[in-house]
């Protein structure tokens, strides 16, 4: 056994110790350490690519040296011991796939048949999917959207009137349930404890925080971290977050936590209806690990943290920068969503009173944004407009890749691994577009890969041109009204997603062309991605006149009149016309 195993954590270390005995295996992976790759040509580079460790950590759960996640023991079971101790639960459960995964494990460990369930209108496609395998009936709460499309929270004025909500839905049970996405994907968190006191009635609450692992270490999200807070007599919080986006894990590395009053019979049977029997070993060391790398000492964590921080200050303040330089020449070419004071070291209130938020009706203490999730603006006026998927297409180009773009922002996310270098990169890039754009180059010059979709349609085109051409579709079919006011009047739940859903597994469903839509039900979800927040619940009803269904008309048309710039729109599909169909429940 190597000694400088020894400073690493329990579960990290028995893997580690484990890979370096060289102990002859009969049972899979029959791969053995990864011999089987040394027998053919194309294995050896596969092999070599990835090193040899990663195979030699790929070992069965027969190996009892590691413990078992079947029955959370051994290594194992003193690792989720200490997940859960660090980050101040009564549980935790680490998640190999994905925290879509962790969302349904944890919902459905809250509810039972026949239960009422409040849910963020905001949530991942995740918490859709699990209404569709349970038969409970959701009442959703309204969050808030300004006219670029960020993603708002929810009004407390709403946690505060379950009654109302009840009401409004013809629900006769009092919800046992309730999930918010904290921070909301453009990075807006809320007071959690705030909302937990709110809903003190209700028995679980769930806070989806799949985009900031990192809250729940840093005192500056100590009010808006579920983690940090503490349930009310018999309430539970249960929260979800990927590991994997922020925090250093693998690829669907997730955990899911639990806080107060549980049954651990219960929660270890749903965890294994959930969860594999076969689990890769070495991405529950990478939850560990970055668990363990986050709850660091001050010498080490915190500096890392800061340095982050630092870095995307340093963004915010030379986006400003360059936004002001232009505005100086009579020119936009882009801006940041963000407060005019930038204090350090802290979230920033969206108050009431300023107007760079975009929100109308905010109240005090109400959202707050991280400072490490930058969204950047781009104009969308009518007479001069240059839709963000332009921009994101170019830096794409140029070996840069976006988080999330809607019509008219992009999201870029800051972590430990956003060097400076990197960031100055990221600016010199969107600078170099600025340029080629005013210089109003060919489209094949300057975006080759768009040029490639249609070459006839785009021969002799100019960047300018093109973008003016995106911007038109959207200025004409109102993206922005459409967007900011898709939540205004939510769609008519006809059926709840469950019952809508067992109309499509008994296939008494019909396809149609979303531009022949006037008035159908849903029978799946309707989303763009990303985000992969839905618009459209199965069962819900679908019209026309819907800012949700004209926001989805004008992407669909964008990407069909304009090769190259589509969105993906999931539940959908093309026909050979090229049109969108979606399922709908016969009648």
């Amino acid at each position: 056994m190597k000694k400088e195993f020894d400073k690493l954590p329990v579960f990290t270390k028995a893997l580690f110790n484990f890979a370096d005995s060289k102990k002859e295996t009969f049972c899979t992976p029959i791969h053995d350490a990864g011999s089987l790759f040394d027998h053919f040509d194309i294995g050896k580079t596969f092999k070599g690519f990835l090193g040899e460790n990663i195979f030699k950590c790929d070992t069965s759960a027969s190996a009892v040296e590691m413990g078992s996640l079947l029955d959370n023991s051994g290594p194992y079971g003193e690792s989720t011991a200490y997940l859960a101790k660090i980050l101040n639960v009564d549980r935790a459960f680490p998640i190999l796939n994905g925290t879509s995964t962790a969302n349904k494990f944890v919902a459905d460990l809250s509810v039972s048949g026949g239960d009422t369930v409040l849910v963020d209108r905001n949530c991942h496609k995740s918490i859709a999917h699990f209404l569709m395998g349970n038969d409970v009936k959701p009442l959703y709460f309204t969050p808030a959207r300004n006219s670029y499309g960020v993603l708002g929270t929810i009004p407390y004025t709403e946690f505060e009137d379950i009654d109302g909500l009840m009401k409004k839905y013809g629900a006769t049970k009092y919800p046992t349930y309730a999930v918010v996405t904290n921070s909301t994907y453009d990075g807006i968190f809320y007071n959690t404890q705030r909302i937990v006191d709110s809903l003190k009635k209700v028995k679980t609450i769930h806070f989806d925080e799949a985009w900031v692992t990192y809250a729940s270490f840093y005192d500056m999200y100590i009010q808006q971290s579920g983690h940090r807070t503490v349930p009310n007599v018999d309430q539970r919080i249960v929260q979800t977050t990927s590991v994997h986006k922020l925090a250093g894990a693998f690829s669907m590395a997730s955990i899911a936590t639990v806080k107060g009053k549980y049954n651990e019979h219960l929660a270890s049977e749903l965890f294994m209806k959930y969860t594999t029997t076969s689990p890769f070993y070495p991405m529950m060391a990478s939850i560990e690990m970055s668990i363990a790398m986050l709850s660091e000492d001050k010498k080490t964590g915190s500096h890392v943290f800061q340095n982050t921080v630092k870095n995307a200050l340093y963004l915010r303040k030379e986006l400003k920068k360059e936004f002001l330089k232009h505005k100086a020449e009579g020119k936009w070419y882009f801006d940041v969503w963000q407060p005019e004071n930038l204090v350090e070291n802290s979230v920033w209130e969206l108050k009431p009173e300023d107007t760079w938020h975009g929100y109308e009706d905010i109240k005090a203490g109400e959202a707050y944004l991280d400072p490490l999730k930058v969204s950047i603006l781009f104009p969308n006026k009518a007479e001069f407009g240059i839709p963000a998927r332009v921009v994101s297409k170019y830096l794409e180009l140029n070996g840069i890749i976006i988080e999330k773009t809607n019509p008219y922002t992009m999201l870029i996310l800051v972590s430990a691994s956003s060097s400076k270098s990197k960031i100055e990169k990221l600016l010199k890039t969107l600078e170099k577009f600025y340029k080629e754009f005013e210089k109003n180059l060919p489209l094949k010059d300057i975006l080759p890969s768009i040029f490639a979709e249609d070459p006839i349609f785009y021969e002799g085109k100019t960047i300018q041109e093109v973008t003016k051409m995106i911007n038109d579709i959207y200025i004409e079919r109102k993206i922005e009204y459409q967007t900011q006011h898709s939540l205004d009047v939510l769609p008519e739940q006809v059926y709840t997603p469950y019952h809508a859903f067992q109309y499509f597994k008994r296939e008494e469903v019909k396809t149609i062309k979303l531009k022949e839509i006037k008035d159908e039900i849903c029978a799946t979800i309707l989303l763009v991605y990303p985000p992969g927040i839905c618009i459209y619940y199965p069962g819900e009803r679908i019209t026309s006149s819907d800012s949700g269904y004209l926001q989805l008309r004008a992407l669909e048309e964008g990407g069909k009149l304009m090769p190259g710039f589509d969105f993906e729109i999931h539940g959908s599909f093309k026909d050979c016309d090229g049109d969108l169909c979606i399922t709908v429940i016969s009648e």
